[in-house]
């Protein structure tokens, strides 16, 4: 009888799990497909009715009753506790059903929602599956913004435990079983799978036992990142095999992106990202909610702002009558926006300068029942849908102290210069593995002495002079913070430069 051998299954995990080009919510789509979602088919989503679905896709033997996900980009979205049918596929699902959804991935544009008091069904949209597969509502992972996923080795982990009645196992068979066991279309199945893998399935006489399968995914566990980076690549590798490159815990140097997508997962409604220029703070935003979408208001701050420009002043009309006017954080709460940014809060008193805003940014004080009363009569409340998003400079000159009363009421979210990042940015220009090295010896060897963002490298291309983009903006920068009695400093970074590129 042929079943798969440990090995390939094995390698398969760690096939997919390096491909990092799903969102772990794929696993909801995988769900709803098993349960037999399609064009003619919707689904009505209870407490419990997932859980076969779960245990075919994700069963992995463990006595605790835990899902393992094989694809997911990080360690922690790699298990799902039991009561998942529950706390995950139908939550989740419901949120994504209200107006006022959290969930960093919303698929609206494949889904329809219906909800009632006593139902929750799903069925796909009129265009299905376009956009499966494409982008962050597609189920794609930034910055990839594609789902790829290796369809030998998830043929490999989704026959597990089954016996294969297959003529051979080559990835054109396993696609044609694949593609049957989960009523894909050919479209559905090209939106979510396509990487090439070398991956040659073993079979054995005898399936493995619960135990065994355990076993293999505990090591999987045991042995996967916290989080997925560019460390990983051979290009990474390649350009930093000769540096002295930082370490520390894992933990404390994973990407602060994912770091933010987690908080937000987990219901943070109020995330401040604090770090030096250019080191991907409003990026990580942007990945959130795009600029320009209709549930986001962006808010620059300038220096000086006070509660009369943020919040609510009393002002003249163009008739020369006196009247409280509403200032654009007020409005935006007011318009119920989903998402608030504020950029740069250093460039104020923060706190003094949204008021009564302030006391109401933690959960426990949202809603209409923890109303406050404005200068201008007016009630002020504050939806427990509505995320606060911060951004905060910590080498402005005016940067306000963040003292407790700010920290215990924002999930706070570290951004600091990041070699990775910096390879990534490289990488993607198609920048030479001789010249990015040399780059990153000289962001490291800055990073000693000022932390320098690795976006100030984001313009270099794969034809730039290095000595003329260091001439025109990095050096400036370093002249800047350097200038007086640190110019020893900065005559030392000039002559590593010279040593390297001249």
């Amino acid at each position: 009888m042929p079943y798969l051998t440990a090995n390939s299954i094995n390698t398969a995990i760690s096939e997919l799990h390096r491909d990092g080009s799903a969102h772990h919510l794929l696993k909801i789509w995988f769900v709803l497909k098993q349960m037999g979602l399609s064009s003619r088919r919707s689904l009505k989503i209870d407490t419990s009715n997932s859980q076969p679905a779960l245990e075919r896709l994700f069963g992995c033997g463990l006595p605790s009753g835990e899902f393992f996900v094989p694809f997911a980009h990080v360690r922690r979205f790699m298990t799902m506790k039991s009561d998942a049918a529950r706390a995950i596929i139908q939550t989740i699902i419901n949120r994504w059903a209200a107006s006022d959804s959290v969930v960093t991935v919303k698929p609206n544009m494949l889904f329809n929602f219906q909800k009632t008091a006593d139902d929750l069904v799903v069925s796909v949209t009129k265009s299905y599956p376009k956009g499966l597969g494409v982008g962050r509502d597609g189920f794609a992972l930034p910055p990839f913004q594609r789902v790829s996923l290796p369809h030998v080795p998830f043929a490999v982990w989704y026959y597990r435990s089954v016996q294969l009645e297959l003529k051979d196992l080559s990835g054109v068979a396993l696609r044609d079983r694949l593609q049957q066991d989960l009523s894909l279309t050919d479209a559905e199945f090209e939106a979510v799978f396509g990487a090439e893998t070398d991956l040659q399935p073993e079979l054995q006489t005898e399936p493995l036992t619960e135990g065994q399968l355990a076993r293999l995914v505990r090591r999987v566990l045991s042995g996967a990142a916290d989080e997925r980076s560019t460390q990983s690549s051979a290009y990474f590798k390649k350009v930093t095999e000769n540096l002295e490159v930082p370490t520390g815990p894992e933990w404390l140097s994973s990407p602060p992106a994912l770091r933010l997508e987690a908080a937000l997962q987990g219901g943070s409604t109020a995330c401040l990202l604090y770090g030096p220029p250019r080191t991907g703070k409003t990026r990580a935003i942007d990945m959130v909610v795009p600029r320009g979408s209709g549930d986001r208001e962006t808010i620059q701050i300038h220096d000086g702002w006070g509660y009369d420009d943020l919040v609510t002043a009393l002002r003249p009309s163009g008739s020369g009558q006196w009247s409280w006017q509403a200032g654009p954080l007020l409005r935006a709460i007011q318009q119920k926006r989903k998402y608030i940014v504020l950029e740069e809060i250093n460039r104020t008193a923060f706190t003094q300068a949204i008021g009564e805003v302030f006391s109401l940014l933690e959960s426990t004080y949202r809603g209409e029942h923890n109303a406050v009363r404005l200068r201008s009569d007016e009630k002020l409340w504050i939806p427990d849908s509505v995320i606060f998003l911060c951004t905060m400079n910590t080498l402005d000159r005016s940067t306000e102290e963040l003292d407790d009363a700010v920290l215990g009421r924002f999930t706070a979210i570290e951004f600091p210069p990041r070699l990775d990042n910096l390879v990534s940015l490289l990488d993607a220009a198609h920048v030479r593995e001789e010249i990015a090295a040399g780059l990153c010896k000289v962001f490291l060897a800055v990073n000693e002495i000022y932390p320098l963002g690795h976006g100030y490298f984001s313009d270099f291309r794969a034809d730039s002079d290095a000595i003329d983009y260091y001439l025109a903006r990095i050096r400036p920068v370093l002249q800047v913070q350097l200038r007086g009695l640190r110019d020893p400093e900065l005559q030392g970074i000039d002559s590593l430069v010279d040593d390297i590129f001249g």
